[in-house]
């Protein structure tokens, strides 16, 4: 039996910002179109949700994201809510690996684990990426540097 999910809510607190939430009511078909002005966020929606089904806690922490909400119906008809929650251990201990900045725990028993993620990479023209380093990894760098 070929596995049917229909993403219906997604909610991303701390989106961009601790203090703004974004919303998105999905149609609860198989294909929703998501719409709205240059520069409200469109795109870094799609990224984070991206980050989101590929398990990426560096990339919903660089998006500041505190917590995630998903609601999806399954191929029963039966509707599920899965939270995604910053771990609150981030702040204190630097020596937490980013892959565990969040936790997966819900979504990893949910049948969200068996989808995948297709990333269509809109870059407005830019033809080479910059690389990203946190703060924290730089701090990572001298503390294990200083060390040896």
């Amino acid at each position: 039996m070929a596995m049917r999910l229909v993403l219906r809510k997604i909610v991303f607190e701390g989106f961009q910002s601790d203090n703004r939430k974004a919303v998105v009511n999905l149609s609860g078909l198989q294909t929703s179109i998501i719409y709205g002005g240059n520069g409200c966020g469109k795109t870094t929606f799609l990224k984070l949700l991206h980050a989101v089904l590929s398990k990426d806690g560096a990339a919903l922490s660089k998006g500041n994201v505190n917590r995630v909400l998903i609601e999806y119906v399954d191929i029963y008809d039966m509707l599920h809510t899965v939270e995604i929650k910053r771990s609150p251990r981030q702040s204190e201990d630097l020596d937490i690996p980013i892959s565990d900045l969040y936790d997966w725990s819900e979504f990893d028993l949910s049948t969200l684990s068996e989808t995948n993620s297709l990333s269509l990479g809109v870059e407005r023209g830019v033809s080479t990426q910059a690389i990203a380093i946190e703060a924290l990894d730089i701090t990572r760098f001298w503390r294990v540097t200083w060390m040896e």
